[in-house]
């Protein structure tokens, strides 16, 4: 017998999953190796679908807990399934969510590997057909890659967050705080100002669509201000409205991200001068 052929004789799969409730799409999409999302066939779960991680790791002493020298898988192991639930509002409209990280699904051993439960959700499905247009399972693979998954990891946090949300103001302070950590990494003077134009530079097909985008954003600023400080002034612009184009906003702009690995600011060298002349 090789030195290697006992660990070899002793790895077993390790199974991660993540339950998604209110997801409404087809039964299997392969991520990647050993990464997928599933329909739910547990009885037992009121989730629908489930996002699937599969570990080979060598079975620990005594079939205890996870080895120490494992921790480190299993923490990135944690981390892609979460990563690829909040992708998912980057590539469909909707909401979905996931409780909990229960490890070996099926087996009576699970060594508290847990995630913190979430609040319950209100709202529709998300639109699993929109996951069948092309290249929408290539963003949630682009946004797994570093440095999109670190570039990226604020944002979707935050649209995740905000679908969460049972207040237009909640969800509009969240989605904008998501956009400007793509559009502001550097908080600079004038930020409602470079905010506004940079998301108008970057989503505006031509002028009359940046003019229109610029208006929006500066609106969303102003509301969002508003909530924070609590005024009860009358709001001029429906709050739907506004959290409707920022989720769009943020869509486009993760996708960007995720394929290029870059962030924002490295397309518009030069034209925030030429802009705000």
């Amino acid at each position: 017998m090789t030195a290697d052929a006992g660990p070899s004789a002793h790895v077993r799969d390790i199974v991660l999953l993540l339950p998604l409730y209110r997801f409404d799409g087809p039964p299997r999409i392969e991520i990647a190796e050993g990464l997928a999302i599933v329909e739910a066939r547990d009885a037992r779960w009121p989730a629908t679908h489930a996002v699937r991680r599969t570990l080979r790791l060598p079975v620990a002493p005594g079939g205890g807990a996870p080895r120490p020298e494992d921790a480190a898988a299993y923490t990135a192991a944690r981390e892609d399934l979460w990563i690829v639930m909040r992708a998912l509002h980057a590539v469909a409209l909707g909401r979905c969510y996931g409780e909990r990280v229960v490890q070996d699904a099926g087996s009576a051993s699970q060594h508290g590997w847990r995630m913190p439960v979430l609040p319950s959700l209100d709202g529709g499905a998300l639109d699993g057909h929109a996951l069948e247009r092309p290249g929408s399972v290539d963003v949630i693979r682009w946004c797994l890659e570093e440095p999109a998954r670190r570039l990226l990891r604020v944002p979707l946090r935050r649209l995740h967050s905000a679908l969460r949300r049972s207040s237009d103001e909640a969800r509009l302070v969240d989605l904008l705080s998501g956009l400007e950590s793509m559009l502001l990494p550097h908080f600079d003077a004038d930020l409602a100002l470079r905010f506004a134009v940079r998301g108008s530079s970057l989503l505006g097909a031509n002028l009359d669509e940046r003019q229109q985008i610029f208006l929006r954003l500066r609106t969303a600023s102003r509301e969002r201000d508003r909530v924070l400080r609590h005024e009860d002034d009358a709001i001029t612009t429906p709050l739907e409205a506004l959290t409707d184009d920022l989720r769009r906003c943020i869509r486009i702009c993760a996708e960007r991200m995720a394929l290029t690995h870059e962030p924002l600011t490295a397309y518009i060298t030069g034209l925030e001068t030429e802009l705000m002349l």
